[in-house]
């Protein structure tokens, strides 16, 4: 099942501890159900830890999303920042 899920994904190393899979044409609802399952996430960070010789946390990225927010990347770097490392960050500005 994970495969089947995964065929058409890309992975992409977002940081140091965590790598994106991408999904260039969605995500189903019934493939994001088995991808979420707690056991399966678990088997697949496993996977690409010991490819990766380190712990690695894994996220799962849609690609129609990403476009979607493209627009308020370009506004704002530092908001982009911010949620690609999720991490709250607040900005005061003088």
């Amino acid at each position: 099942m994970l495969y089947t899920n995964l065929m058409s994904s890309r992975a992409k190393q977002i940081n140091d501890l965590v790598v994106g899979i991408e999904f260039p044409n969605g995500l189903t609802s019934f493939g994001k159900t088995v991808l979420e399952k707690p056991e399966n996430k678990l088997e697949l960070e496993k996977m690409v830890s010991m490819q990766a010789g380190q712990n690695m946390q894994i996220r799962y990225l849609e690609q129609a999303k990403k476009e979607a927010q493209a627009p308020k990347a370009e506004a704002n770097p530092i908001e982009n920042l911010s949620q690609e490392l999720d991490i709250p960050i607040n900005i005061i500005e003088e």
